[in-house]
């Protein structure tokens, strides 16, 4: 039932507003985080996706993974450019690391030279083009509340908008 699984996510996901990037991009995280992880599977199962409740607002760029942390769009950068993750030569590089206010510093292990990947590379340069590094921490943030403060009656309600709809 709804409230069986709300009762689940309520237990299983207490999210905290700040966290540091690379739990959540690690592969061998353990306790809490690990939780936090594996909830990402799991909200997705009930039509929600992870991203939609947690984001990264870039500032410093500096904790936030540029290829595997959700900041851009609508995934990692990873998922929108595949190509270009297969060249990357470090796949753990932080934002801060790949744009600079005067452009970005790709490190490639060999140049993007066939046409698909030149096209991906095209696309991402001109998608971070505008972007900015700015002073301050990085942070979550939880686009179901106005505040961006992840609460727990803000996912349920999403989740219960979610079943609702599709129950009719």
């Amino acid at each position: 039932t709804a409230y069986e699984i709300w009762s689940w996510l309520e237990f299983r996901c207490a999210l905290p507003i700040y966290k540091p990037a690379e739990y959540l991009s690690k592969k061998n995280i353990t306790g809490v985080w690990n939780n936090i992880a594996t909830t990402k599977k799991d909200i997705n199962s009930f039509g929600l996706s992870f991203d939609s409740v947690c984001r990264k607002i870039i500032n410093s760029g500096d904790t936030t993974q540029f290829w595997n942390d959700v900041w851009h769009d609508t995934g990692t950068v990873k998922s929108e450019f595949p190509l270009l993750d297969v060249i990357e030569k470090k796949k753990s590089c932080t934002v801060a690391e790949r744009i600079t206010n005067n452009g970005p510093l790709w490190q490639w292990k060999s140049t993007p030279v066939d046409y698909g990947t030149c096209l991906e590379l095209d696309r991402l340069n001109r998608s971070i083009a505008q972007f900015r590094i700015k002073s301050g921490s990085d942070k979550w943030t939880c686009p179901l509340d106005k505040e961006g403060r992840y609460t727990v009656a803000s996912l349920r309600m999403k989740i219960d908008n979610i079943h609702i709809n599709n129950s009719v």
